[in-house]
């Protein structure tokens, strides 16, 4: 008595639910959409229910994702989720997507609007059947495949990694950038023109100017003047740890765009 008590209940929770729950995990690349098979409960008659979206934003408000409002049928039910974020998402199975509504009491009555507001609706829900429809059509004549229910992605760093390759190509000129001890001066700075390069500070008085510049000019050589590059003659120790041995790197993966620059 008491498991089938317990299975009663399980069956009355699942039927209060409302929840519409990933049937399965999937992998959303980077702003694009996967079809996900979902789970949900149907009333005994019901062939149609009405989905009303959920938001999940897993860090913050910019790495969202969801699905659109949409109907959703029992014989076939998936959602068609949308990742509007620059990484991959992972939905989970069991995962709440979206809201389950009886349709005849949640949307509105066709009868409720006047005569020339339907004809609007009407107009406007052919109008995007066709264009659905016709983008259907071009992809599929692209690709049989083109229109894939769920990402074929087995291991999200891969994506992540592809991903991160395709939105380092620059699409014009490459921006200057890199490590600031690689960049070179603009134009070779001639000796005699060294003291009126110099950016000092102007609240310095004209006694504490005069004595940097002598000191600066005195050691010019650690500058990089008349196209050779500053030297200082001096010794340098870096201490190390006790027993501390050589460690041996590979180098640090760079995208194409940051190679280039470097």
């Amino acid at each position: 008595m008491d498991r089938l008590k317990r299975i009663k209940q399980r069956h009355r929770h699942r039927q209060q639910n409302p929840s519409v729950r990933a049937a399965q995990t999937v992998t959303i690349p980077p702003e694009s959409v996967r079809r996900i098979p979902v789970n949900t409960h149907f009333a005994k008659d019901q062939e149609v229910i009405f989905v009303e979206k959920l938001f999940n934003s897993p860090r913050n408000i910019d790495d969202a994702y969801a699905p659109p409002d949409l109907l959703i049928r029992k014989d076939d039910p998936f959602l068609h989720v949308a990742n509007f974020s620059s990484t991959p998402v992972v939905v989970k199975a069991g995962q709440t997507l979206g809201i389950s509504h009886d349709p005849a009491k949640w949307l509105d009555k066709l009868a409720s609007y006047s005569d020339e507001q339907r004809t609007r609706l009407l107009a406007h829900a052919s109008l995007v059947q066709t264009l659905a429809h016709q983008r259907l059509d071009f992809r599929n004549q692209d690709s049989p495949m083109s229109s894939t229910a769920r990402s074929e992605v087995p291991d999200i760093h891969t994506v992540r990694k592809n991903a991160a390759l395709a939105n380092d190509i620059p699409e014009g000129e490459p921006v200057e950038g890199g490590p600031k001890t690689a960049e070179a001066p603009p134009e070779d700075v001639a000796s005699q023109e060294f003291p009126s390069c110099l950016d000092l500070a102007p609240e310095l008085d004209d006694s504490q100017r005069a004595d940097l510049l002598k000191i600066l000019s005195k050691h010019e050589r650690a500058f990089s003047l008349d196209g050779r590059l500053g030297t200082v003659d001096a010794n340098c120790t870096i201490p190390l740890r006790p027993g501390a041995r050589e460690v041996s790197l590979p180098p640090f993966p760079a995208s194409p765009a940051k190679r280039e620059v470097i």
